[in-house]
């Protein structure tokens, strides 16, 4: 099998956890996360199955959707629920002061991601070296927020946002330094990733789902690239193609244009075309 899983991620699970499920339902070994989402949140995760794993980098400039809950007032180490308190404040913040911060934290905005993350540094994890009682530093970087919204109050000093946001951007890190900016402190108790690049919620499958009908819900490779080109190459190119040999461009194809092709009627990979050659990009090819 391969292809990609819209999964809808339980909270108290790790990403990593997730992927060793997927592992033992499917009984296969090459199953990878096309990008993490925190134990502590739910939402979408996308899963890549066998070959389509490959596929990783093509997800890392994805957009993303969240519904976020912030707690004014409190702040913990992991600035979710879960941590430790460091630090209160006893300002009450009202609807009228969140509205007009609102447009600081839109745009591309500089974010320095929380200790606790999956962040990799010198081959450990934020999270660990942060458990181990070491100091981290880690750098600010660059993200862009296409909009934040005030969805509702729910309680004093807690209230709901919506926020549309590039790859990268740490939810738990914004809404702090949104909390911050208003003089106080916040933690996050409530993280819902609604949309991961065209992987929405509400067509997510939860790990029952799969484990009852894991074809079912698999979603092709070419359906997740609908755009791009399907290409059956001749015989003269098949034979070349599955000797890894580079063929010209008969096929009026842009430098740089990327496509499906097909060899013996079977999804062979993805190519590109490159100073008029066309190559294999990704293999997907059952034969290898």
């Amino acid at each position: 099998m391969q292809g990609f899983y819209n999964i809808l991620k339980p909270t108290g699970l790790s990403s990593a956890a997730i992927v060793g499920r997927i592992k033992k339902i499917l009984h296969q070994k090459k199953v990878g996360h096309m990008g993490t989402l925190d134990p502590a949140a739910s939402g979408v995760l996308t899963i890549g199955v066998g070959k389509a794993a490959r596929f990783f980098n093509y997800f890392l400039g994805k957009n993303k959707q969240y519904f976020a809950i912030a707690e004014f007032g409190i702040q913990t180490d992991t600035l979710d629920s879960e941590g430790d308190i460091v630090c209160t404040s006893d300002k009450i913040i009202s609807e009228d002061e969140i509205r007009l911060k609102l447009a600081d934290f839109t745009g591309k905005i500089m974010q320095v991601p929380p200790i606790y993350s999956a962040i990799n540094i010198n081959g450990k994890r934020a999270y660990e070296i942060a458990r181990s009682g070491e100091k981290i530093e880690l750098s600010k970087r660059e993200i862009e927020i296409f909009s934040i919204k005030l969805v509702s109050k729910i309680d004093v000093n807690k209230y709901a946002f919506r926020v549309n946001c590039s790859s990268g951007t740490y939810i738990r890190s914004l809404l702090s330094d949104f909390a911050i900016s208003m003089g106080t402190v916040a933690n996050i108790p409530v993280i819902i990733r609604e949309r991961d690049g065209t992987f929405e919620i509400g067509r997510s499958s939860t790990l029952d789902e799969i484990s009852k009908n894991p074809k079912e819900n698999l979603i092709s490779i070419e359906e997740m690239f609908p755009n791009l080109k399907k290409i059956i190459f001749f015989d003269k190119h098949s034979k070349k193609i599955l000797n890894g040999v580079k063929i010209e461009n008969e096929y009026k194809l842009s430098d740089g244009e990327e496509f499906f092709g097909y060899v013996n009627n079977e999804l062979y990979g993805l190519f590109a075309c490159e100073n008029g050659q066309i190559y294999c990009k990704i293999n997907l090819y059952e034969g290898e």
